[in-house]
């Protein structure tokens, strides 16, 4: 059971900035994170709901804050780690290049043009 509690501690520990504990990433742990994802989706999702609920309830929907704090949210509880592979698919679909060169587009860390202009 505690490699369970462990997997799901670094399951949130790769997906989310919610604070956890530390605990050692043995490789048994690391194959069952996986199954915590679609946990930590949940709670990411909750997250972004009581916002949205927030907001209605305050009466500022349709605002430049609703718009902006809607956007920034996500990015502050994840990390912004899912803005990233957007910007690398981006990026990598703006090339033009070779399918080669489009997976090195996006293995590059690096932000292209292409990444900010979308």
């Amino acid at each position: 059971m505690k490699n369970w509690i462990g997997s799901m501690i670094i399951a949130f520990s790769m997906y989310s900035r919610i604070p956890m504990p530390r605990v050692e990433w043995t490789k048994e742990r690391m194959e069952h994170a996986l199954c915590f994802f679609p946990f930590i989706g949940l709670i990411l999702g909750g997250v972004c709901t009581a916002f949205g609920a927030a907001v209605r309830a305050a009466g500022l929907e349709g605002t430049l804050f609703y718009a902006c704090a809607g956007t920034l949210i996500p990015l502050a509880v994840t990390g912004g780690i899912h803005m990233d592979g957007y910007l690398d698919v981006c990026d990598a679909l703006c090339s033009y290049g070779t399918r080669e060169k489009r997976l090195e587009i996006m293995k590059d860390p690096r932000t292209g043009a292409f990444g900010v202009i979308r």
